[in-house]
């Protein structure tokens, strides 16, 4: 089971003292406004669909940083002016990613793309699909390794497409989607252990 959500930025004043502690050591604030509008969603999401309080709940830190709840999977990304969230019953990872024009998209992709993705994305004449596929496969392995930081290495996780052209992580147990709409990205994995 997951749910997704995402919204545009808004105007938040305050949320629950656990997570305004948590939120307080942000100090950029383009980044403290999209990270306090994706835990306002988080707060009314666990609240109105699985009767969660996250006022009640203490937020924890890995040690990478990543926020978690006991006994609640979730993850949060944001990107310009939007900010999505992932509430699943298993580790789970969620991006959503600005598709930048400017980025030099062959040298990120020697970067980020496994050799089979490589072959992929050289064999692809149009630039524009060039750097959405280059963005689709950085957005996968992002929310991978949100999901479990041990995938670092991106240039040795395949994201392929099966015959459907449905896309799957090669020798990783877990599921992917991607969706792409204009000049932004959004892919989530699900693992399964």
């Amino acid at each position: 089971m997951y749910k997704i959500y995402y919204k545009e930025i808004e105007k938040v004043e305050t949320l629950p003292n656990n997570v305004m502690e948590y939120l307080n050591e942000y100090k950029n604030q383009e980044r403290y406004n999209q990270s306090i509008n994706a835990w306002k969603l988080l707060f009314e999401k666990l609240n109105s669909d699985f009767n969660i309080k996250l006022e009640n709940c203490e937020i924890k830190k890995t040690s990478n940083g990543k926020p978690f709840i006991d006994g609640i999977h979730f993850n949060i990304s944001h990107s310009k002016n939007l900010v999505a969230i992932i509430i699943s019953d298993a580790e789970c990872g969620i991006d959503i990613q600005h598709i930048d024009s400017k980025t030099n998209h062959c040298l990120m992709a020697k970067k980020v793309l496994s050799s089979e993705e490589l072959e992929i994305f050289n064999s692809i004449s149009n630039e524009n699909l060039k750097r959405e596929y280059l963005a689709e496969r950085f957005s996968v392995k992002e929310a991978l390794y949100k999901a479990d930081n041990s995938y670092f290495n991106y240039d040795k996780i395949s994201v392929l497409n099966d015959a459907n052209g449905k896309p799957y992580l090669k020798y990783i147990n877990g599921h992917v989607s991607i969706a792409h709409d204009n000049d932004m990205v959004c892919a989530f994995v699900i693992l399964v252990v």
